[in-house]
């Protein structure tokens, strides 16, 4: 037989004014029995006079009669509520609610119980009499006059009120009731809000209060992430969906539970910046030290990261750290450094939302010796539905409900559509309903057929933006009032944007993906663009942050690239620089790309002039940081090289591609390139020189030359392309004794053709014979200034199905500047073990195996590896 629950009494006192407040409680409460309650065994009952009072007598006056019923003395806690009135006065105070507050504050004093939640509602209000100024005056005295020992809170409205109330009481019950195996940490609801640091992105506020006060459901996904923390010391809890199913929505409710830390992924305003993620995160780990960390490196921040969560875990467990949507993280061959792996410290848990997709199977990947647990997300009941359309739209029938959980199988995204027309229109005629949530983004958008040009102006521009726009900024771009945007472009389709006081932008990926696909052409892009760049050119724009991180982008992806190299000059890029640091690496490659497409005969001289600048700004401490970056951050083989670089490869016809690169500093030197065209894939691998930004520079200039003479298609021989590269550099010295290699991939004819400038072997698997060989190729080094005329010679391979080519710098095989015995090309016995399991499988098991090779001292350069199997599918023979 199960046990019977503890029962907890919560007392609600206030006078009649926060009725709506009053009928929130007993749902809360509800919501928290179904949920984090159950594995306590306990039950929250509300406990209201006018539902638990009676009619009757008493000698000391109907209060006394009331204090039988609420037996405050006897509750457990006491939510006491106040707005504009203080109620109506009683025998020993002056009203019933401060006489309900006052005794419950004395038996908390004498016996440490109930504890006491008194909340106000700041909601603005404006006496319309002297009896309504002589009430809200009592309450503001009330206020100024609460006891030292209290906190009281406040909140706006009755929305905002439901849920700063959930988010305490279950940091209340959480406290008050920790779990064996799961301690909670020990905070309660005055510390419902910590203090952070100013890198916090504060539009995350906003975002945590409005979706967890719409939150309704969940609670089996909440309730698998309670069993997971018991069963576990640390690890990942991993909540999957579709778009639209209300992952952010559930990562909101979650972290107001108990204030846990997070970060929302969203591309505007740089919330999906790892850097400056990592910036947000320690702002709320750590808020005074997190100040100090604002000028440094990504690797320093990563750091600094790490030995937060370790430092403040050892005091604080469990530390839960949520991040949302994965998914809208930008490519990138770096794994994310706020979401670590083999390092994540005791007592760590990082809850995760995404969709399915590329960067999901990447963390899962990594996952593979921690705890971690993939929660999928299901369709909202009918019950669910029915609570979050009842509180929009009380009385809608069954009839009604069932039409709407038909049309929207449950999404909680639709669900919210719906919603937002109801608020526009009680009456909605629910036969209307679209098929899918596409349908309430046409309706949005239906002006767009009927010339509203206004609309597909701000739509183009929220798409590119890489922040939000504020109305004004909005103004200043279209040259269009202010209220014109509002009316006619931005209250359309506000239901699908996040407003707040920093500006506009898309809420839902969903919706920004709709407008870039079936709204905009690409021209009308390139206009967005277009006219982003020219409103961060003007003089107003000079102190921008916004203008040096994506002037350049913006001019780029308008086809700008006259006005690129023009305005993308030493100034510029010094501002940059002292601005984003590395980051400013972007705007210098956009330009070198300018260049390049313009044929410009001045490219290397001045790429070079401003790389020089830029080591002046940030370049001693780069060239010395970057040496020592990425560094083993303790002992033991499992920290060793801990940053692993894998580049999202776009398929290939008949190939299967991996590259990973294990960089020794913050920006490889080591470089790569893959071009696909007329069903052959282009590819070269090489490596710059030493460390830091000369030869992040150099490594980048090299891989942009090749893809733009590949492109041109004058050079389809590969030793053609290494003696026209060699030729354009060999008059500076800033490009001196490159290695590299170029390969063309002609999976259809099955045959790879090679060239090589000193860069080390390739091997070469045989499916038919099972053996792993090197292949020889000779080459001298481009710009060698040896005084040997340079030399590159082309090869051909023929291959098969299932053939594969391991490329690989000098880092992994050469020997010289390790301690120990080299690694050499040990790693063919591993290319055959792995054969069979693909390119990925290869190219992973070659870097583990250097990575456990013995050595005493970690002195080598990046180190790159890239498989490339050919994958003609079953059947596909040989010749």
């Amino acid at each position: 037989m199960a046990e019977t629950p503890r029962i907890l009494r919560v007392v609600v006192a206030s006078p009649g004014d926060v009725q709506r407040e009053r009928d929130l409680v007993p749902a809360v409460l509800e919501e928290l029995n179904r949920s984090i309650c159950v594995d306590r065994n306990l039950r929250l009952e509300a406990v209201r006079w006018e539902t638990d009072a009676y009619p009757g007598f008493h000698l000391d006056g109907p209060q006394h009669l009331i204090d039988g019923v609420l037996k405050i003395d006897d509750c457990d806690l006491l939510i006491g509520l106040f707005w504009k009135r203080f109620g109506t006065p009683v025998d020993d105070a002056s009203s019933g609610t401060e006489h309900e507050i006052r005794n419950a504050i004395a038996a908390w004093r004498r016996k440490g119980l109930p504890q006491v939640m008194v909340y106000f509602n700041q909601k603005a209000y404006k006496p319309r009499n002297k009896s309504e100024a002589d009430q809200w005056g009592q309450v503001l005295q009330f206020q100024e006059e609460f006891p030292k020992e209290g906190l009281w809170w406040p909140y706006a409205g009755p929305g905002k009120f439901e849920a700063i109330l959930r988010r305490h009481l279950t940091a209340y019950v959480r406290a008050a009731f920790p779990i064996a195996g799961a301690p909670a940490a020990p905070r309660s609801p005055a510390a419902a809000q910590p203090a952070v640091g100013e890198a916090y992105f504060s539009v995350q506020t906003a975002i945590i209060e409005e979706k967890s006060t719409s939150f309704v459901g969940g609670e089996d996904a909440l309730h698998a992430f309670d069993s997971f923390q018991r069963k576990h010391s640390r690890g990942y809890f991993i909540i999957r969906g579709s778009p639209g199913q209300g992952k952010t929505a559930l990562a909101c409710r979650l972290i107001a539970s108990a204030n846990y830390v997070h970060h929302f992924i969203n591309r505007m305003g740089g919330r999906d910046e790892p850097r400056l993620i990592l910036l947000s995160l320690l702002a709320q780990l750590d808020p005074a030290g997190s100040a100090e960390l604002k000028g440094e490196s990504l690797a320093t921040l990563t750091k600094a990261f790490e030995d937060c969560l370790r430092r403040v875990a050892g005091v604080r467990k469990p530390l839960v750290l949520v991040v949302d949507a994965l998914d809208e993280l930008p490519e990138s061959p770096a794994d994310p450094p706020f979401l670590p792996a083999e390092t994540l410290p005791e007592g760590v848990f990082v809850v995760v939302t995404s969709r399915p997709g590329h960067h999901l199977n990447r963390l899962q990947q990594r996952l593979f010796s921690l705890p971690h647990e993939v929660f999928i997300l299901r369709p909202l009941g009918l019950e669910e539905m029915r609570a979050i359309i009842g509180r929009s739209r009380p009385g809608t029938s069954a009839s009604e409900l069932e039409r709407i959980a038909e049309a929207s199988q449950g999404n909680p995204l639709y669900l919210q559509a719906v919603l937002d027309q109801f608020r526009a229109d009680f009456d909605y005629d629910l036969t209307k309903l679209p098929t899918t949530i596409e349908g309430f983004f046409r309706a949005a958008t239906r002006s767009l057929a009927a010339g509203n040009t206004l609309l597909s102006d701000v739509l183009g521009l929220l798409s590119v933006a890489r922040k939000t726009l504020s109305l004004r900024e909005l103004s200043q771009i279209t040259g269009s009032p202010q209220r014109a945007i509002d009316e006619t472009a931005i209250r359309p389709i506000l239901p699908f944007l996040l407003g707040n006081e920093e500006g506009f932008g898309f809420y839902h990926a969903s919706f920004h993906q709709f407008v870039r696909r079936a709204l905009l052409y690409e021209d009308e892009l390139k206009n967005a663009h277009r006219a982003m760049a020219e409103w961060l050119e003007r003089p107003e724009n000079l102190i921008n942050s916004y203008r040096y991180h994506s002037l350049a982008h913006h001019l780029f992806e308008a086809g700008a690239q006259a006005r690129l190299v023009d305005v993308i000059d030493e100034g510029f890029l010094s501002r940059a620089a002292q601005l984003l640091g590395y980051s400013a690496l972007e705007s210098l490659e956009l330009l070198t790309r300018a260049l390049l497409e313009r044929h410009d005969p001045s490219v290397i001289a001045r790429c070079v002039t401003l790389v020089e600048s830029l080591r002046g700004v940030i370049g001693q401490q780069a060239v010395s940081e970057v040496a020592n970056t990425l560094q083993p951050y303790r002992s033991g083989p499992l920290a060793f090289r801990t940053q692993l670089l894998e580049p999202h490869i776009a398929e290939a016809a008949g190939l299967d591609i991996y590259v990973g690169i294990l960089p020794k500093a913050e920006v490889p030197a080591d470089f790569f390139e893959i071009v696909s065209q007329e069903q052959r894939l282009f590819l070269a691998i090489g490596d710059a020189p030493s460390l830091g930004l000369k030869s992040a520079f150099v490594a980048r200039f090299m891989g942009n030359l090749f893809r733009n003479l590949v492109l041109e298609g004058n050079c389809r021989d590969m030793g053609a392309i290494l003696a026209a590269m060699d030729q354009m550099i060999s008059p500076y010295e800033y490009f001196r004794r490159i290695s590299m290699q170029c390969i063309a991939v002609d999976p259809k004819r099955r045959v790879i053709r090679l060239a090589n400038a000193g860069h080390p072997n390739p091997v070469h698997y045989s499916s038919r014979t099972g053996r792993c060989e090197l292949l020889p190729l000779a080459g001298n080094l481009l710009n060698s200034a040896s005084g040997v005329a340079p030399w590159f010679e082309e090869y051909a391979v023929e291959v098969g199905n299932g053939d594969i080519l391991v490329l690989v710098s000098d880092g992994l095989t050469e020997g010289h500047v390790l301690v120990g015995e080299p690694y050499g090309y040990r790693f063919q016995e591993i290319v055959v073990k792995n054969a069979d399991a693909g390119a990925r499988a290869v190219g992973e098991a070659i870097l583990d195996a250097w990575r456990r090779h013995p050595r005493e001292a970690d002195a080598v350069d990046d180190v790159t590896v890239v498989a490339i199997q050919v994958d003609l599918g079953q059947g596909a023979g040989e010749r």
